[in-house]
């Protein structure tokens, strides 16, 4: 990467370390067609988007990053983020560590997030480009950069109501059972997105939707399989199959106890 800094108490060699703050790297950069994958990083990832578009996949689903928006990557999780074509993505980029910014991460409330919509914090990043770039002594360059980032994570922590995905928030499950109407999911996986207790993300879907997570994720499927019988000429196998059922007499069984009407008879009509 372009402008790659190195901004730690400690040497490199060993990043990350127990240093309470590091900054591995700081671009502002033009990708094309790229993908980047961890499976469990050691960084924080903080990007600007100015052009183009970068599509990031948190805990399964794609949620896609504009101009104007920022996506923030927690760190001890999968990153997973690409840009596709030629037109690619301009962004300003940095990825650090450290135990400061995992305090105040907490603190803020930042760590639900994954793409934060209209969020410009194109500034504060340039700025920290600009100084690690001088000859200021190296603790002078910490304090700098760690200010500028610690008002980079404030900015993200004041749109927490409009996180996108949302915030810790419940509604996360829904949207990965709308979106992935071909698996049946069970509570346990759905937790897992959340990273909370089975019995937790239950309780909270409950509270939110008056409806248990898997009789949700049986209704929009089914709903969806309706739709499919009057609009298409899919047999009832070939539909039941598609929407995740364990086979086309429960698809048939479940489906007459939601409409009181039975797939062949919608067929049919």
């Amino acid at each position: 990467m372009e402008n790659r800094i190195k901004i730690s108490h400690f040497k490199f060699e060993n990043w990350p370390n127990d240093d309470p703050f590091s900054i591995q790297q700081i671009g502002e950069v033009h990708f094309a067609d790229f993908t980047v994958k961890r499976k469990n990083s050691e960084s924080y990832v903080m990007a600007y988007i100015f052009s183009g578009v970068l599509t990031v996949n948190d805990r399964g689903v794609d949620f896609i990053a504009e101009a104007g928006d920022t996506v923030f990557l927690k760190r001890h999780t999968s990153h997973l983020y690409y840009s596709s074509g030629d037109e690619g993505v301009h962004w300003i980029q940095t990825t650090f560590c450290g135990k400061y910014f995992d305090a105040l991460c907490q603190v803020l409330k930042t760590e639900g997030g994954c793409v934060f919509k209209n969020t410009d914090i194109g500034n504060q990043l340039r700025k920290m480009l600009e100084y690690s770039k001088s000859n200021q002594p190296l603790f002078n360059k910490i304090a700098y950069c760690c200010g500028k980032l610690s008002e980079a994570l404030y900015i993200l922590s004041e749109k927490r109501s409009q996180y996108y995905p949302y915030e810790n928030g419940i509604s996360f499950v829904k949207v990965v059972i709308d979106r992935h109407l071909d698996i049946f999911y069970s509570n346990r996986r759905l937790a897992e997105f959340m990273r909370i207790s089975e019995s937790s993300m239950v309780r909270k879907f409950k509270d939110a939707y008056g409806i248990t997570p898997q009789s949700y994720q049986e209704n929009v499927k089914l709903d969806a399989a309706k739709q499919r019988l009057e609009t298409t000429d899919l047999s009832v196998k070939e539909i039941s199959a598609a929407f995740g059922f364990c086979d086309a007499t429960y698809f048939s069984t479940r489906f007459k106890k939601r409409f009181g009407i039975s797939p062949k008879q919608v067929r049919r009509k």
